[in-house]
């Protein structure tokens, strides 16, 4: 358990997809009370103001500046909103606006407070949405260095949250981020813990279906081994803890565990990306139905992979 406080950004402009956040933070079980700052965002009026330059358009310049000033006004009051509604729920919370664009001020929120947390809905009044995430939240996920919440309003159960907690992994030392993550939180406590394991596709060794029955049995083997051992290490605060292994597709194979455990929050590592690279953890977060917390890696695990690789 943490010994100081965690600290959290809530981004909302108080849309149905920020409330689902604010819910989440409101109704969390947390290790020790956290500290809150609301951040509302005023979005740009002009993206590319290098074209205005001082002398010709002096005039307009002030007209954009006042124009923003009472944009930026309008954020405020509405993190002072959500802000005062957290208050009553007991939570200490700071409101804060900011101008310009949204993901970067999110983040550079973040990096200023030294937040452990970047909480968000999937999409906000201003974004454009992108497939059924929004391109603030993709791009937040994307260069965020502390986990990141996308909190939706399926699922949502009554009392305390999260209620069950589902984590994906494929086996690799990336877990140990994310259960590091889940202890220091205190979202294990009192939970029901899934340990998803993807095990991936069938070899498909098509003449020699004896073999194609060893290895998958030999790869469920190794799999649980690995997996007991996270259970051991989570039983002491989880209320319960449960080992589920799929065959198939790594996305179709979490959501189905998701569906078939009615999980309310799911929690995956997000390693980092190159170049071309499409990792499980943004299409999870991208095409959930409910709940996500993208872990990124830690130092020390990254190159613990890097080492071993």
């Amino acid at each position: 358990m943490r010994e100081v406080p965690i600290k959290v950004v809530l981004a909302s402009d108080d849309s149905t997809p920020a409330r689902a956040a604010e819910a989440w933070l409101t109704n969390a079980r947390w290790a020790s009370p956290p500290q809150f700052t609301v951040l509302t965002v005023g979005a740009p009026l002009i993206a590319a103001r290098s074209w205005l330059h001082g002398t010709r358009h002096g005039s307009l310049m002030r007209a954009l500046a006042e124009l923003e000033a009472d944009e930026e006004e309008a954020a405020r009051r509405i993190a002072d909103s959500v802000a005062r509604r957290m208050r009553v729920a007991g939570l200490s919370v700071e409101a804060k606006a900011r101008q310009g664009d949204a993901a970067t001020q999110i983040l550079r929120e973040q990096e200023e407070r030294a937040a452990d947390l970047i909480a968000l809905g999937p999409r906000g009044r201003s974004d454009f949405s992108t497939a059924l995430l929004g391109s603030v939240s993709q791009q937040v996920l994307a260069h965020s260095r502390v986990p990141v919440l996308v909190a939706r309003s399926a699922r949502l159960p009554p009392g305390p949250l999260p209620q069950v907690v589902l984590v994906l992994t494929d086996g690799s030392l990336q877990v140990q981020t994310v259960m590091a993550w889940l202890e220091s939180s205190g979202w294990l406590h009192g939970t029901q813990l899934v340990l998803g394991g993807l095990l991936g596709l069938s070899p498909g060794l098509g003449g020699a279906p004896d073999l194609e029955e060893e290895l998958t049995t030999e790869l469920r083997l190794a799999a649980r081994d690995v997996l007991h051992e996270l259970a051991d290490r989570a039983r002491p605060l989880a209320r319960d803890v449960v080992i589920d292994l799929r065959l198939g597709h790594p996305l179709q194979a979490g959501f189905e565990l998701a569906d078939d455990h009615r999980a309310d929050l799911l929690v995956v590592a997000r390693r980092p990306v190159r170049p071309g690279e499409h990792p499980l953890a943004d299409k999870v977060a991208r095409y959930a139905s409910t709940s996500v917390v993208l872990v990124p890696l830690s130092e020390a695990v990254t190159s613990a992979i890097e080492a071993a690789a």
